[in-house]
């Protein structure tokens, strides 16, 4: 934490005179240009716009809010491909969790480098202790590792400078400002899932900005915050991310507070409960999702049970939930709808809050065959 608030250059950086009108070219004819993809929707093009303004346009940190399913990632990755069409850019997109940082990767930079976008190859930056094994094939293309490639390796300085997109979580950009890269080098940082996390982690990238870069923070302070369990960080409000502070900070009506409302993910009725119960009924359902005849979308099931914690676990578990669980996956089967589309046993998660419990579903699923079935905790599939 110290390291982060002693490497930022300029405090103004995270504390933004936001009073001042802004220059956004924001017009019809913008908004609509053939130039860009025309899957976006209004309001993810206003946010590219916004992004790719000329650096000469001085803004405060851009926040690009949204609610799950919204588009925020995708957003991100089509503003970066425009970006990198602009003379002397380069592009730090940092996220919260390796997995977030891996899609960047996977779903849209090797496809942008593989169509013939040779100067958009991005470079990878991975913790040097992490096992090569668990990272996919893909990422490991854009990764820097050792001759016998049974390790990662940290990026020397020429290496960040040969290319022009770099991705990293925020934990590991702690290593770029030990390469005595100057300050402004990245003319574009790009913070995901930055509600996930607290400040002094968000502020670690902002070691290499000045008050030119163009830094944008995207998330969603409705869903999960910093984990922070300490009652005397909490009482100095270290549990609160700078998205959701600078959130707060911002008028209502500031033009660089771009909220994405349309959802592609859920069905409109799990989409309307969320709107009406935390997003004012702003939400949007876009994606038209087919539902099951037999269980309505959101539905909810009992468990007659009780929590158990081992007595050298931190974590708790519930075997009745866990039998609930594995019924629920084998009926839900039985009764998968053809427009779902085909079948498969990653087709379904099941998500839980607590470890043991993710060890117990997991065992229970394997005894029926339905080993394959994605079992996770809740801070492992957010943005997923």
């Amino acid at each position: 934490m110290h390291y982060a608030v002693d490497k930022l250059p300029d405090v103004g950086i995270i504390f933004p005179e936001v009073s001042k009108a802004l220059d956004i070219n924001w017009t019809p004819h913008r908004q609509w240009s053939e130039s860009s993809d025309q899957r976006l929707n209004a309001r993810q093009k206003e946010a590219i716009i916004a992004i790719t303004s000329p650096l000469t346009s001085r803004f405060p940190p851009i926040f690009l809010i949204g609610p799950f399913g919204t588009g925020k990632t995708y957003t991100l990755a089509q503003a970066t491909k425009l970006i990198l069409q602009q003379p002397n850019t380069r592009v730090l997109i940092c996220t919260h969790s390796n997995s977030a940082a891996d899609l960047y990767i996977r779903e849209y930079l090797h496809p942008f480098v593989q169509a013939g976008n040779d100067s958009a190859r991005p470079l990878r930056v991975y913790f040097h202790g992490r096992w090569v094994a668990t990272v996919h094939p893909t990422v490991r293309l854009y990764c820097v590792m050792s001759e016998n490639e049974m390790q990662f390796v940290q990026p020397t300085k020429d290496m960040i400078m040969k290319h022009r997109v770099v991705v990293a979580t925020l934990s590991t950009s702690r290593d770029l400002s030990h390469l005595d890269l100057e300050q402004g080098v990245f003319t574009h940082i790009l913070l995901d899932e930055a509600a996930q996390a607290m400040e002094c982690e968000t502020i670690m990238p902002l070691a290499l900005a000045t008050k030119n870069t163009r830094i944008v923070l995207a998330g969603d302070h409705m869903q999960i915050s910093p984990h922070v369990h300490s009652e005397f960080a909490r009482d100095r409000n270290l549990h609160i991310s700078l998205l959701e502070r600078l959130h707060d900070m911002y008028p209502v009506e500031h033009q660089c507070k771009i909220l994405l409302c349309e959802n592609y993910r859920s069905h409109e009725a799990i989409v309307s409960y969320a709107s009406k119960l935390f997003y004012e009924g702003k939400l949007l359902s876009s994606g038209q999702q087919p539902a099951s005849e037999k269980y309505f979308p959101l539905t909810f099931f009992t468990a007659r049970g009780e929590d158990i914690q081992d007595k050298n676990s931190t974590t708790f578990y519930n075997i009745a939930e866990v039998y609930e669980i594995v019924e629920r996956v084998k009926e839900v089967q039985r009764s998968w709808p053809k427009e779902w589309g085909s079948l498969t046993d990653t087709s379904i998660g099941v998500v839980t809050p607590y470890t043991d419990q993710v060890y117990k579903i997991r065992s229970e699923l394997r005894k029926q065959r339905l080993g394959n079935v994605t079992v996770e905790r809740v801070m492992n599939v957010q943005g997923k």
